[in-house]
């Protein structure tokens, strides 16, 4: 791996790490316990790969499966992508432009 795409990813795990460790505080003593919350809303992950070929798209479509049977009310958006077009994707989606990606 290059040095730019390192630092890009270290970047993103920064951003996102902190996002994804949100945990829920406990009741304050005393405090009415709030009524279980209707059916949330479903949620769509989008998830970008260069798995564009097979056995790998076979193999990501399967995994996509088991994951949205064990997890209802989550959905999978698979999107592929050619491995420059994959990295230019996410130049886009950080804000990355021209010399400073690379």
């Amino acid at each position: 791996m290059t040095r730019s795409t390192l630092i890009l990813l270290a970047v993103a795990l920064l951003l996102f790490v902190p996002l994804l460790s949100g945990c829920p505080h406990a009741p304050r003593a005393g405090a009415p316990l709030a009524a279980p919350a209707a059916t949330p809303a479903p949620v769509t992950v989008n998830l970008w790969t260069i798995w564009n070929t097979e056995p790998r798209q076979s193999a990501l479509a399967g995994m996509v499966r088991e994951f949205e049977a064990a997890n209802p009310g989550i959905k999978i958006k698979v999107s592929t992508f050619e491995p420059d077009a994959y990295k230019t994707q996410i130049k886009v989606a950080l804000g990355v432009r021209g010399a400073d990606a690379e």
